[in-house]
């Protein structure tokens, strides 16, 4: 009796120190994987543009971002996305496009109000930055209901976001809100470095698209 007693509980011991080792190595490998997995290097290959210069990489970085936007809006809120890319440093390393640029900019003009000759306009700037998922861009979120809350005019907003403050310009006011608004153009931008950007302009936000991208209050 005793025997089996200090064999199942010698059994149990090694049982129980092999589990052990077995989550420590799970732990182990569990820690380690999300900074591997945040490497440029790890992006999905059709987005990495490392290997491109000049107006290919414009162009390729051009039509991801305008194919990957994506609005959604209420009456309150607004939340825009975008897909990530890679492309070179000036070391020839690979970075995400949100490292490389610093600032992400989208100007939207108003359908169907003049003011002055001219439609209004609103810009939404952000820090880019890269989401959870590499292969996307972190999303913007801009409170809506705050900004229908002020009255119209040529001025500077801010909208916040889990403490992440998003800008907003508004130009050529009209005496209320707009009700719909279209993407006329999307840049990106760095704040120090004045020769690292890459803007859409209105007439190729068409591209690859069959359909304006709007947003309607």
């Amino acid at each position: 009796m005793f025997r089996k007693l200090m064999f199942y509980g010698f059994s149990f011991f090694l049982f129980a120190g092999s589990c052990a080792g077995m989550i420590h190595q799970f732990m182990t490998i569990e820690s380690k994987a999300p900074s591997a997995s945040r490497e440029p290097s790890s992006i999905q290959r059709v987005y990495d543009y490392s290997d491109l210069k000049g107006s290919a990489l414009a162009m390729a970085a051009k039509d991801r971002l305008v194919n990957s936007i994506n609005l959604k809006n209420t009456a309150d809120d607004l939340t825009i996305s975008m897909g990530n890319f890679v492309l070179l440093n000036d070391d020839k390393q690979k970075v995400f496009a949100c490292g490389y640029f610093d600032k992400l900019s989208l100007t939207f003009e108003a359908t169907g109000v003049i003011v002055g000759d001219e439609k209004p306009s609103l810009t939404i700037i952000s820090d880019c930055e890269v989401s959870g998922n590499i292969n996307e861009m972190a999303p913007i979120s801009v409170s809506l209901a705050g900004l229908k809350s002020q009255r119209p005019s040529n001025t500077e907003y801010k909208s916040f976001d889990n403490g992440k403050a998003v800008t907003i310009l508004v130009s050529h006011s009209p005496s209320s809100w707009p009700t719909e608004w279209i993407l006329k153009s999307v840049k990106l931008t760095h704040s120090q470095i004045s020769s690292r950007s890459i803007q859409i302009p209105t007439f190729e936000m068409g591209m690859g698209r069959r359909h304006q991208i709007s947003m309607q209050w």
